[in-house]
């Protein structure tokens, strides 16, 4: 799958939490969809998330080692502190990335890469995952 026809496939989908679709994402679940259905490869498994034992913050400081600093990384990650707290799929000039909550609806949206950076405060990395072969 190519990433436009990704984008108009998840875009506006229901947000619900540690969803992985393909009807309903949470923000970690759009990124691993992205890499199996884009990319072409799974990253690998967060111990804990889907049961709800663990958060994003701890997945990707145990994920550490695959995931590579970069200008133009498609991840986006937001960080309060140290703390690594929302993800989202970055491609060319936009974000998609899944939002919502327990006592709020969310979706999917599809935000340009300004809204997102003032949506977080500016506090995003970007980042791309490296397969381990």
């Amino acid at each position: 799958m190519n990433e436009k026809d990704w984008i108009e496939e998840v875009s506006g989908k229901s947000w619900e939490d540690r969803a992985v679709g393909p009807d309903t994402y949470d923000c970690w679940g759009l990124v691993v969809d992205f890499y199996r259905r884009v990319k072409g490869f799974e990253i690998e498994n967060i111990a804990g998330y889907v049961n709800g034992e663990t958060g994003i913050n701890q997945g990707f400081k145990e994920r550490g080692e695959g995931w590579q600093p970069s200008e133009l990384g498609y991840v986006a990650v937001c960080f309060d502190g140290d703390n690594a707290n929302h993800v989202g799929v970055r491609i060319g000039s936009r974000v998609i990335h899944a939002f919502g909550g327990v006592k709020r609806d969310g979706q999917v949206f599809n935000h340009t890469l300004s809204q997102f950076n003032r949506i977080y405060r500016g506090n995003v990395k970007y980042f791309d995952y490296i397969e381990r072969v």
